[in-house]
């Protein structure tokens, strides 16, 4: 939509934002924006083509050193397997042979713009990664995603009164996956993990909203 995004939107910080209503007039308005903005870090969440292009933009215009930050792998999130790099042999150069251009300016957050824009993530001055999987893929820096600790204290009252609303009973143990439910996260090999267990003691409990349905 166009409001910020929750987390952020309260913060006593500047933010600067832009509402990209026709991705053919991105480019035009990422420029616009940069020039106003000027910065000499920039720290990218993401290394989606959007973002990319913004962390090229400053590098050419004001010389600022650029960190993409990766914390999750969005080639999943689009059933791509490669990012379209420009130093391997799935590279820019043979996509251009290919299809003589680059693609239109719509959906740059689709799979081409993706697969480009984690192609060039490793092409800036760092990269920060948020566990050692991605870290192996992409190598740089891990940062891991920060909690407030006191938020998640423990309680044994709270934990009786949850178990009674969903009907678990205490001899049960449960194995919680909370977030986002997507088929690149495990969900599915758990569950069968879960299975040859053979044990009926063991809940598997899945605590988020399917944004895209799983196969079997």
């Amino acid at each position: 939509g166009i409001r910020t995004w929750t987390p952020i939107r309260n913060l006593n910080i500047p933010i600067h934002s832009i509402t990209v209503e026709n991705e053919a007039k991105f480019p035009q308005q990422a420029v616009e924006m940069v020039l106003q903005n000027p910065c000499d870090l920039i720290h990218l969440s993401k290394p989606r083509f959007p973002n990319v292009f913004i962390g090229l933009l400053y590098k050419l215009i004001w010389g600022a050193r650029v960190i993409v930050d990766i914390d999750d792998e969005e080639l999943a999130f689009l059933s791509a397997v490669e990012p379209i790099s420009v130093d391997h042999y799935f590279s820019v150069d043979h996509y251009l042979q290919a299809h003589t251009g680059l693609p239109s300016l719509k959906d740059l957050t689709g799979k081409v713009w993706t697969q480009i824009g984690v192609g060039l993530a490793t092409a800036f001055d760092g990269v920060t990664v948020v566990n050692q999987a991605l870290q192996k893929r992409y190598g740089g820096t891990v940062v891991r995603h920060a909690r407030d600790e006191t938020q998640f204290a423990p309680s044994a009252e709270r934990r009786q009164r949850v178990r009674a609303q969903l009907s678990i009973p205490e001899s049960q143990k449960v194995v919680i996956f909370l977030g986002t439910p997507r088929a690149h996260k495990g969900l599915k090999e758990t569950a069968l993990a879960i299975a040859k267990l053979k044990r009926n003691d063991v809940c598997y409990m899945i605590v988020g909203d399917f944004p895209e349905p799983l196969q079997s």
